[in-house]
Order: structure tokens, then sequence, then C-alpha cells
């Protein structure tokens, strides 16, 4: 069982804790559901499915950010991002998953379009805005979008010159990047968690104190989620341009 009990955990600490916590979950429905030796469905196994990729999604992530690999780490972000909604839609409602169990198109998804399923899912207007925001800032960094500028490249404006890398950057801007993307990686992982274990582990024999330590995981890295959504929009909205080029123009360069 995980270690659910730590005084002051930093955020490595707390982290393993979340991971150790969603894993030590799945196990204990797959167990329970071995145990009874009761078949399951697709309202179980699917959230299984999906929950044991964001949980491995989760720590290339944190592969990626290790060997300074930000922009990178951040493509996958969204992957986990997408995820834990197709994870939400699949195990709140059966039918949902029996629907992502059945298809055969392969240029299918069951994601539809993004803010659909964002409204959906998400009743209040601040949650869909939110979300939404994140959404397409980290589409823009996936798709390479230039004015993304140093979130989606390895490349820094450097006064009145760029330069550019093809290996690892290592400042100031990548450090408090990594940082910011580490913890709403265990802000989605902990958010996947607490809906496996209100939707999926209600029909499962659960440690009663592993259920609790989780929901408290989610509720106090709640505030993760707004931090991460204003950071990304501070540095789009200040952005002069790619890489700062706008502002390069004006001064009479390029």
């Amino acid at each position: 069982m995980a270690r659910l009990t730590d005084s002051s955990p930093d955020a490595e600490t707390t982290a393993g804790l979340v991971r150790e916590a969603a894993t030590d979950l799945t196990g204990q429905i797959v167990a329970y559901f071995r145990s009874e030796q009761t078949p399951i469905n697709e309202s179980i196994f699917v959230p299984l499915l999906i929950i044991a990729r964001i949980i491995r999604t989760h720590d290339a992530i944190q592969l990626l950010l290790k060997h300074a690999h930000v922009s990178e780490a951040a493509v996958l972000t969204l992957t986990q991002f997408e995820l834990r909604l197709d994870l939400a839609y699949t195990a709140h409602e059966p039918s949902h998953a029996t629907e992502w169990a059945a298809h055969e198109n392969m240029r299918w998804s069951v994601a539809q379009k993004m803010e659909t399923k964002i409204k959906g899912l998400f009743s209040e207007h601040e949650d869909r805005k939110r979300l939404t925001e994140i959404f397409y800032y980290l589409s823009g960094i996936k798709h390479g979008n230039p004015l993304y500028s140093a979130l989606g490249f390895p490349a820094r404006g450097n006064g009145l010159g760029l330069e550019i890398s093809t290996g690892e950057i290592v400042d100031e801007f990548s450090e408090e990047f990594s940082r910011k993307i580490a913890s709403y990686s265990k802000y989605q992982l902990a958010w996947s968690s607490q809906v496996l274990n209100v939707c999926t582990g209600q029909y499962a024999v659960v440690d009663t104190h592993l259920r609790h330590a989780i929901r408290d995981f989610y509720l106090k890295l709640v505030p993760d989620e707004e931090v991460f959504r204003q950071y990304l929009a501070k540095l789009v909205t200040q952005n002069q341009g790619p890489f700062g080029l706008k502002l390069w123009k004006r001064k009479g360069v390029g």
C-alpha cells in the first residue's frame, strides 16, 4: 500500500505518493474482481486501460523533464489531458465505455471535438473556460505554433539574436517551465485517480484509507490547474511575435 502520510512532502515526494496511490487503486480494483472471479464489462476494464496509460504518460513526462526536454514533455502533457477526459467520459457513463470498446473506425476518436467533450463533462462556465484555454495552449505547443516561441521550441531570443539548440537548454525559463509541467502532470494524475476512485472504485472493495487519501491529494492539488493556465496565458500574451521578432523589427533589425 502507498505511504499515504507525509507531514511536509516536497513536490517530488508528493508526485511519488500520488503515482503510488493511483497504482494501488488500479491494482486493488483488479484484485477484487479477480478474487471474486467476477467477469468485468466495458464499464470496468475501459477506465482501467485508460488510467494505466495516464500513469505511464505521467512517468514519461517525468523522464523527459529529467533530461531537460521540456517542450516535448508539454506535448505529452496534452496527451495526458486528452486521456483524462477520455477517462471521465467512459467512467461516468457505462454506455460510453461500451461505445469506446466497440468502435472499429481507425480514424474515429471517442473524444469528438474537445470543446464538445469539455462542455459535456463540466457544467461550470469557469471550468469549461479554463480547460479549453489549457487545451489550446498545449495544442499550440504540440503543433509547433511559432507564437509559442520558447514554450514549443529549443531556442531563445538573445538580445537581437537567436540561439537554437538540438540538445538540452538549462536556464531559468526551462527550470520554471519544467516545474509547472511537473506540477500539472501530477494534478492531472490526481484528478484521474479521483475519477477512477469515485466512478469505478464504487464497484469494488477498496481500502478506505486509500480512497480518502486519493480524494485528499486531488483536493489539495486543485489550485495547480489555474496556476498552470495563468502561467501559459501570461507567456503567450506577453509574446512579441515568434521569439520577439516583432520587437526586433520595431528596433530596425531584420
